[in-house]
C-alpha cells in the first residue's frame, strides 16, 4: 500500500479538516499539548512531537515563544530538525535555514521526521 494508505489506516494518526486552527501548544515533558480548532469540533491533543511550518515570516504559534530564535525570529534547529525544546521538531521556513525552497524544506522536514521514528522506536536496526 502507498504512504497515504498507511497514514488513512494508522489509528494514532488523525487527519484534520481544512480548515483546523492550531490555537495553542504548550510544551510538555512528554511532548506537546495542542489546542485545535476544527470544522467539526474544539479538541485538545496531547502528541510525542509536533513539527511546526508556517510560511515565509517567522510567526510562531501561541505556547512556542520560549523556542530559541535567531535575530530575524526564526526557530533554531540543530541538523536533525529539534528546537531548543527537546520534544518539538521544526522544519522549512519557519528555521533558520539560508535557503527557502519547497525542496528544501521537504528535505529538512524527511530528515526530522527520520529522527522522530528513530527516537520513538519506529524503525528497524536496517
Amino acid at each position: 500500500p502507498g504512504f497515504r494508505d498507511a497514514v488513512d489506516a494508522h489509528p494514532a494518526i488523525d487527519i484534520a479538516p481544512i480548515p483546523s486552527v492550531i490555537r495553542r501548544i504548550d510544551p510538555t515533558e512528554m511532548g506537546c499539548r495542542l489546542q485545535i480548532d476544527r470544522q467539526d469540533c474544539a479538541l485538545t491533543l496531547n502528541v510525542a512531537c509536533l513539527f511546526v511550518r508556517i510560511g515565509v515570516e517567522p510567526v510562531l504559534p501561541r505556547g512556542c515563544e520560549s523556542l530559541q530564535t535567531d535575530e530575524r525570529g526564526f526557530v533554531v534547529v540543530d541538523a536533525d530538525g529539534r528546537s531548543s525544546h527537546s520534544s518539538i521538531f521544526a522544519a522549512g521556513d519557519i528555521t533558520s535555514t539560508p535557503l527557502r525552497s519547497v525542496a528544501t524544506a521537504a528535505g529538512l522536514a524527511a530528515r526530522a521526521a527520520r529522527c522522530v521514528a528513530d527516537e520513538l522506536g519506529y524503525l528497524g536496526d536496517g
